[in-house]
């Protein structure tokens, strides 16, 4: 009877402790966006599983100076260069990583990043505070302190060519990277963040990688697919949640729609035309394409900006998921094309 009893009483304390652990975890993920961030970053693919031969046929010829530090008030300001050992005077490509805002690292660019150094580029891969540590717009503000850093610090070097700079970015990145270009040409932007255009950068183009252009609608970009398949999707359902935690976490409000901060992080409706020229790619699985679609058609035909666009679904019979051009091995061909047409762009604004 005695052995029952403690069987019962370990029984129930496990029970509690068991359910005490679910109510606090839901606690967190319903009251505040820290839950949400943690989970993501325990399962993010930080580096890729699998580098392609290309990367090692042309690592011998790179230098690569990692985990460098620029000066800033927020966390996570290190970044990365990597470029020729060759003589020469090699530009700069700025890189500004994915996430969801709330995850990711540089260190999952520099596969990429060593296939377009070696095309003759000095690529700079920086890190920034993701959300919900800081909040928006603190990215826009470190990408400013890196690129003061480049003029003070980095275009020192002889071999560094900063007279132009090209700003890229992926997902998040992107969005980040089109939002900064928007202090650079829309005086509102500028004047209602606060943060002033940087009169040393000579901004010669974006690279635009599976980014949202609009904050407030990527809601229903990312999963109007998945609903015109079948209302009722439950993924669509979660992906639902989900975003509503990134935009909590990236803009601070838990009614992040309707931010103070909201509008500003509309790229197609702010873009004018002094807006860079800009290289927009992306995929139609679980992305943001029409958003891409979006901003490339208004820049192009109501602003005249210069645009180059790849949609690889719009080319091949096949469906490419979110981040597609970072796959050299699954998408092997398509990857490689993304980089060839963005080496050409890359030659056509740095000319």
């Amino acid at each position: 009877m005695k052995t029952i009893k403690l069987v019962l009483i370990s029984f129930i304390g496990i029970t509690f402790v068991l359910f005490s652990l679910v109510v606090a975890v839901l606690a967190t993920i319903f009251t505040t966006p820290n839950g949400l961030s943690f989970l993501l970053r325990q399962v993010w693919k930080d580096v890729p599983e699998g580098y392609p031969q290309a990367y090692y046929d042309v690592e011998e010829n790179l230098a690569f100076d990692l985990d460098l530090t620029y000066p800033s008030k927020y966390g996570e300001n290190q970044y990365d260069i990597i470029r020729p050992k060759a003589e020469g005077t090699y530009p700069i490509v700025l890189w500004v990583h994915g996430g969801a805002f709330v995850s990711g690292s540089k260190d999952s660019i520099r596969v990429f990043g060593a296939l377009l150094a070696a095309e003759g580029y000095t690529v700079v891969l920086m890190n920034y505070e993701v959300s919900p540590e800081n909040n928006y717009p603190s990215a826009l503000i470190q990408v400013n302190e890196m690129i003061e850093h480049i003029f003070d610090v980095i275009g020192k070097n002889t071999n560094i060519d900063d007279s132009k700079i090209v700003i890229g970015g992926d997902s998040a990145g992107a969005h980040i990277a089109a939002n900064y270009a928007l202090i650079q040409t829309n005086p509102v932007v500028s004047e209602n963040l606060g943060i002033p255009k940087n009169e040393r950068l000579n901004l010669a183009g974006l690279l635009l990688y599976c980014g949202p252009y609009d904050l407030e609608a990527f809601d229903q970009m990312i999963t109007r697919r998945l609903r015109s398949e079948n209302e009722s999707n439950p993924l669509a359902g979660i992906l639902d949640f989900f975003i509503d935690q990134v935009g909590w976490s990236y803009l601070g409000y838990k009614d992040w729609k309707n931010s103070p901060y909201i509008d500003y992080t509309n790229i197609v409706n702010l873009v004018t035309a002094d807006f860079p020229a800009s290289y927009i790619t992306d995929a139609n699985t679980v992305s943001f394409m029409e958003d891409g679609i979006s901003l490339a058609s208004k820049l192009q035909n109501q602003l005249g900006v210069d645009v180059t666009t790849y949609f690889p679904s719009m080319i091949y019979d096949k469906d490419y998921v979110h981040e597609y051009q970072f796959d050299f091995i699954e998408n092997e061909v398509e990857a490689f094309q993304n980089l060839e047409l963005t080496v050409q762009f890359l030659e056509q604004v740095f000319a």
